[in-house]
């Protein structure tokens, strides 16, 4: 934020690993005071004269805390987003299954000391924590106990070895890791990369990987983590469908060029993203080491595809998540049975889900995809076909993409998606029984 003025095998729980809380640690230390402010004073009304105490470029997850935290001190505050609902990255649909599905952020992290799990139970949404305990799955089957150590094991090492090189330098993760850690590897390198960071290891830092703090206590919420976000946006100052083109100083004063219109405030608090500070969708004077900064920070890749699927194929319970024994950096991770519906989402994350959607990888596509029979609704999304500069990745994709089907053990997938340009990628993909 910017401030300017079924199975072979009974599965194997696993211990509970982070799923992407890598960062979590910093974000709720920034986030935390804004969101958990609490309302002094009833938010003053939007004004019709166009000029603010504060306008507050982009309404995510850290323009929503400003505003709140701007409107409990009863100053006039204007939050104006580009799009037609707020969230930024965290949006809920509950129009393409009927049920809620979060085509961003899912999860809420560190549950403990996160304002979001506080104000939550504030809302009158159902919040309850997420279950114990991961899959593991080898081939047509999931792992055994002593395979689920193997891989844990090779996991702690992993890890430690990046905390140990940061303490001598700040190098590339990749370097840091062990080379013994053998056939689990690939599996290793997507967890704590692609997965927890939506970049490769050798893309993160040994020194940000190792300050960012990890907390087994994730919450979920069943409306959908977009649908929190809306329930604490302050309504009476959110200004929908306004995206700013420009911001100039005059004086002491900020004029912000709009779809709307100019607007005039004291100050200006943006809270969009580096591809956005960067892309030039928005005219503004900063300092060149501000705007190198930027863009030397680029976005991670993470791409969620939702299946509807009925009958419960995968044997996995409610929110259960799911990694594979992979023997190549192909591979996905898949979150089950979403809040007990028939909804199971697939993760493809880094350069192997960023060639995905960008038709790069034509010969992965070729091994994930199959023979139809039995159709099921799915859902294609991370929200780059909405919002290229916004959301994790760049380009669009006009094929859908399946899952591993052969390492899941469901049979084999072939689907598509709706040609350029659609605003949301949905797919139909069809099953049929190995």
């Amino acid at each position: 934020m910017l401030n300017l003025a079924r199975s072979e095998t009974i599965p194997v729980p696993m211990k509970r690993l982070s799923r992407r809380s890598f960062l979590a640690a910093s974000a709720v230390a920034a986030a935390g005071p804004a969101l958990a402010a609490p309302r002094r004073a009833p938010p003053p009304e939007e004004p019709a004269s166009g000029s603010v105490d504060v306008a507050i470029v982009g309404a995510g997850a850290a323009g929503i805390a400003a505003a709140r935290r701007l409107a409990a001190a009863g100053r006039r505050v204007a939050l104006l987003e580009a799009a037609n609902e707020v969230g930024g990255r965290c949006v809920t649909d509950t129009k393409t299954f009927g049920l809620p599905f979060d085509r961003g952020a899912h999860f809420i992290y560190a549950a403990d000391i996160n304002p979001l799990a506080k104000l939550a139970t504030q809302t009158g949404l159902d919040i309850y924590p997420t279950p114990p305990g991961q899959r593991m799955r080898i081939g047509r089957r999931y792992a055994r106990e002593g395979e689920m150590e193997d891989f844990l094991a090779s996991l702690v090492r992993a890890t430690g070895a990046i905390a140990d090189a940061a303490r001598k330098s700040d190098v590339a993760c990749a370097q840091a890791l062990p080379k013994d850690l053998g056939e689990w590897r690939p599996s290793v390198e997507f967890v704590l990369g692609p997965y927890g960071c939506g970049k490769e290891l050798s893309e993160v830092s040994t020194v940000d990987f190792s300050r960012s703090a990890e907390r087994d206590n994730g919450a979920l919420c069943r409306q959908g983590f977009g649908t929190l976000l809306a329930r604490l946006a302050p309504a009476n100052v959110v200004r929908l469908a306004t995206a700013v083109t420009g911001i100039e100083w005059r004086g002491r004063r900020v004029e912000l060029q709009t779809a709307k219109g100019q607007l005039v405030a004291s100050a200006v608090i943006v809270t969009v993203s580096t591809n956005v500070l960067t892309s030039g969708k928005i005219k503004i004077d900063l300092p060149k080491r501000q705007l190198d900064a930027a863009a030397r920070l680029k976005l991670g890749s993470q791409d969620h595809i939702a299946l509807e699927m009925t009958g419960n194929p995968l044997g996995l319970r409610a929110d259960e998540l799911a990694f594979e024994k992979s023997e190549r950096r192909e591979t996905a991770a898949v979150f089950a049975n979403v809040s007990g519906s028939t909804l199971c989402v697939v993760d493809v994350a880094g350069n192997f889900g960023r060639e995905l959607c960008e038709q790069r990888a034509v010969g992965a596509r070729r091994r994930l995809l199959g023979r139809p029979r039995r159709a099921i609704r799915a859902q294609d999304h991370d929200g780059a076909a909405r919002q290229p500069a916004v959301f994790r990745r760049r380009g669009r994709a006009r094929d859908a993409l399946g899952h591993r089907r052969r390492r899941l053990g469901i049979g084999r997938a072939r689907g598509r998606c709706g040609g350029e340009g659609a605003r949301r990628r949905t797919a139909l993909i069809r099953l049929m029984p190995a």
